[in-house]
């Protein structure tokens, strides 16, 4: 969802040390280099690129897990539970399902899952 964005690809190959300007740069080579990495460089790279308003909402898009998350914890808060005690080992994950409407147009469903400790999934919050 954040590679069609023009700041997005600028800020992601300057930070990455790509020496290819962002117009260059497809979607299948973002994706690829990507996979590449380890899980937390890969996130450090998308987060950091994400940071800057558009109207593709990279920054509202990227953050959607954590503010998911801080509603999950406030809602085992409000039961009197320790979220820490409860959610200890989960995950939140940003989920992104695209789906075509026009050709060369893709739309996204945005979406978070909740990761428990043993591998099951609960969807979150679909945007």
């Amino acid at each position: 969802p954040f590679y069609d964005c023009e700041i997005f690809k600028s800020k992601y190959l300057n930070i990455s040390g790509w020496s290819i300007s962002s117009s260059a740069v497809s979607y299948d080579k973002l994706r690829a280099h990507l996979s590449e990495l380890d899980e937390p460089d890969a996130e450090f790279l998308i987060k950091q690129s994400c940071r800057h308003l558009c109207s593709s909402l990279c920054y509202y898009k990227a953050y959607l897990p954590m503010r998911n998350w801080h509603d999950l914890e406030k809602a085992i808060s409000h039961t009197k539970s320790n979220p820490e005690r409860i959610l200890k080992n989960w995950k939140c994950q940003l989920i992104v399902q695209s789906y075509v409407t026009i050709p060369k147009a893709p739309s996204y469903i945005i979406r978070t899952v909740f990761v428990a400790p043993n591998g099951e999934q609960l969807k979150g919050i679909k945007q």
